[in-house]
């Protein structure tokens, strides 16, 4: 059509995407914001992606766009079958009825997990972290304190044993990497290892807690009348899913604010000034630097959406991180802002697949900022760039090196 720019099929692949992740979005978005791309797993011969915050919304409302066959990963081979075995039990990936039905189970427990001495504990773990930070040398925040911090809660709260957390933050680590868009057999081998592990404690546990129950997540979901419409294999596979969730995600929620908020050090400074504005700040990071940057969906039967024409079993790729940085719906879209509003952003998702652990992971990511500009408000970075890892899906800080004033 005579006028109409070419622009070449989005790959989630390249290595230039990860190097200039916005500016790619932003390019998307102003020359084909409902674009059809290279696959995004190997047995596609290509995907939908959305990059506009607008289209977006709608097929996440949307019932003709379903989760059960929208899984990233691509076949996995036979010898780590485990995994296809684990992930599609996922709550995160089914559709109605059982999605509704798994949801509503997981969430009275999950109520009855976040008790109002929750806040407490989470203050008391952030102190702790805080008052080791090094203060002769520069260190990872990563390592220290972002990391750390999520796992001690959500192993709190599952009822996972203290020795057991660091095995928690291995298998999510992994996961994540399994279930990004990547065929690499390393992750796959890698994670079925980690499927193996967890799905071995967890059972464990579930058949302690049976005997015993605690006041935890596993003993919550077990006592539930409606637990008995599951198999222990349902059960097992989305107790683990809550801990991979409840850990990963809000460590780069932490070390991403921490990052927007450092690479500024005015904003620092104001916010350690006027600590009453933290929970905008951390909406303002879900936004700006979102922990999950795309989740799928597959068209269940054919529609029109976005001017396109999706058919049924077509796979698409929602880049909430683009439609984050929408000019259209955010004023300065690429400026980090801590007082922005309003701020209708999709960082703990939109419409029935909302995360079950927002309140948590918002709490978290408060008591987090506020413990840090208390107690190291002198804070800074150090040395280069920081390293991000090759994520499709997610947006983690490798590390993050920063230093504390020896005087402070």
């Amino acid at each position: 059509m005579e006028g109409c720019r070419v622009i070449a099929p989005f790959d989630p692949f390249a290595p230039a995407f990860y190097e200039s992740r916005y500016a790619a979005y932003r390019r998307y978005q102003e020359e084909d914001p409902f674009h059809w791309g290279v696959g995004g797993v190997p047995t596609r011969v290509g995907t939908w992606y959305v990059f506009g915050y607008d289209d977006i919304a709608a097929i996440l409302r949307d019932t003709r766009f379903g989760k059960r066959s929208a899984s990233p990963t691509a076949p996995v081979p036979e010898r780590h079958e485990i995994l296809q075995d684990l992930t599609p039990r996922w709550m995160l990936l089914q559709d109605p009825p059982a999605h509704g039905r798994l949801r509503s189970l997981f969430q009275r427990a999950f109520h009855l997990c976040m008790g109002a001495g929750l806040v407490g504990r989470v203050e008391r773990i952030a102190k702790d972290l805080a008052a080791r930070l090094p203060r002769a040398e520069p260190f990872d925040l990563v390592s220290a304190f972002a990391g750390p911090l999520p796992v001690r809660v959500i192993g709190e709260v599952v009822g996972i044993p203290a020795e057991r957390h660091a095995d928690v933050q291995r298998w999510s680590r992994v996961m994540f990497d399994a279930i990004d868009l990547k065929n690499d057999a390393a992750k796959y081998r890698n994670a079925a290892s980690a499927a193996r592990e967890v799905t071995d404690l967890v059972g464990e546990l579930m058949a302690q807690r049976r005997i015993s129950p605690q006041e935890d997540l596993i003993s919550a979901v077990l006592c539930d009348p409606d637990s008995g419409e599951w198999s222990d294999e349902d059960l097992r596979a989305n107790l683990a899913f809550f801990l991979f969730a409840g850990q990963e995600t809000t460590v780069s929620l932490i070390g991403n604010g921490v990052l927007a908020l450092l690479e500024q050090p005015r904003l620092w400074t104001e916010l350690r000034q006027n600590p009453e504005r933290v929970p905008s700040a951390v909406d303002e990071v879900l936004r700006f630097l979102s922990p999950v940057q795309a989740t799928t969906r597959v068209a269940l039967t054919e529609a029109d959406v976005g001017g396109k024409r999706v058919h049924a079993g077509d796979l698409v790729s929602l880049l909430v991180g683009a439609g984050h940085r929408g000019p259209r719906r955010f004023s300065v879209p690429d400026r980090f802002d801590p007082v922005r509003r309003p701020n209708r952003h999709f960082g703990f998702g939109h419409g029935p697949h909302t995360c079950l652990g927002a309140t948590l992971g918002t709490m978290e990511g408060q008591i987090a900022l506020r413990t840090l500009l208390c107690v190291a408000p002198e804070l800074r970075l150090e040395g280069g760039q920081p390293e991000w890892s090759d994520r499709f899906s997610f947006l983690t800080l490798r590390d993050l090196r920063v230093c504390l004033d020896p005087k402070g």
